[in-house]
């Protein structure tokens, strides 16, 4: 089970993952957080940066956060 810690940006100009430890990312997103878009679009680039079904990660802690901690499903 890998976990990675993430801190999320929503709405901001450009989209861009930086990574700034191992397992740990700094996460840049242009949709808002309303409406679970933000926790859509951090799923999603995440699973294009580690080139992984989207499907395979699953957001265990922090739903209504910036910080976040997501699962990697085997």
């Amino acid at each position: 089970m890998n976990i990675i810690r993430v801190k999320a940006f929503p709405e901001s100009k450009k989209s861009f993952i930086e990574e700034i430890d191992h397992q740990v990312l700094r996460v840049f997103i242009r949709e808002p957080a309303q409406n679970n878009q933000a926790n859509k679009a951090v799923l999603n680039a995440i699973a294009e940066y580690y080139s992984i079904p989207e499907n395979k990660l699953r957001i265990i802690s922090g739903h209504r956060s910036l910080n976040k901690i997501i699962q990697i499903l085997e």
